[in-house]
C-alpha cells in the first residue's frame, strides 16, 4: 500500500509540475508593420505573428487583427475575414512560428490604431487559456500634390520683313527693272 501511495503522490507532483509549467509558459506575439509612417494613398503590410518557444508544449492559438474603417484592405494572407476583423487559428509546435498578414491602403491623413488580439492554450491543458493584445499606430501623412507643368503659349510669329530680307527684295526688284529696261 505504501508503494501505491508513493507512486500516486509522485504522479500527482509530476502532473502538477507539467500543468504549472504550461500555466507559466509564455508565447511571443508581435504586431509589426513594414512602415509606421506612410503617405496618404500608400499601402502598408501588417503582420501579427506568434512564436511558441522550444521550452513550451504544443499550443493552439487564434490571431485576430482589427482594422480601422478609414483604411481599405487590398490583400490578405492566411486568414478569414468579417466585419473589419481578420482571424486565423493555428496549432504551433515548440519552436515554430505562425502569422497572418493584411495589406492596407490608407485614405485620409491621421493616426490610426491597429489592434492585434491573441487567444491561446497549450495542448491537453484547457485550463491554461490565455488572452493578450497589442496595439500600434500608423501615421498617415498628407500627400503633397506635385504641381503639374502649365502650358506656356509660344509667341505668335510676326510677319514682317527683316533687314536682310528687305535688302534682298530691293535688289531683286532693281535687277528685274534693269532687265526690263535693257530689253527695250
Amino acid at each position: 500500500m505504501k508503494n501505491h501511495t508513493l507512486l500516486l503522490i509522485l504522479f500527482f507532483l509530476i502532473a502538477q509540475t507539467h500543468i504549472s509549467d504550461a500555466t507559466n509558459a509564455d508565447v511571443k506575439v508581435n504586431l509589426g508593420f513594414e512602415r509606421t509612417i506612410v503617405k496618404e494613398g500608400d499601402g502598408v503590410m501588417v503582420t501579427l505573428s506568434a512564436i511558441n518557444p522550444e521550452t513550451n508544449p504544443p499550443l493552439i492559438i487564434q490571431l485576430i487583427l482589427t482594422v480601422p474603417d478609414e483604411m481599405s484592405i487590398t490583400a490578405t494572407e492566411f486568414i478569414k475575414s468579417g466585419g473589419r476583423q481578420y482571424t486565423a487559428t493555428y496549432p504551433i509546435k515548440p519552436g515554430d512560428e505562425r502569422h497572418i498578414n493584411i495589406h492596407l491602403k490608407t485614405h485620409k491623413p491621421g493616426v490610426y490604431y491597429i489592434k492585434g488580439d491573441y487567444y491561446y492554450y497549450f495542448d491537453g491543458a484547457d485550463s491554461t487559456k490565455k488572452h493578450g493584445n497589442e496595439s500600434k499606430n500608423i501615421n498617415v501623412m498628407p500627400s503633397i500634390p506635385t504641381p503639374s507643368p502649365t502650358a506656356v503659349p509660344s509667341p505668335t510669329p510676326v510677319s514682317y520683313l527683316s533687314g536682310f530680307e528687305a535688302a534682298f527684295a530691293i535688289v531683286v526688284l532693281l535687277a528685274s527693272t534693269y532687265r526690263v529696261k535693257r530689253k527695250k
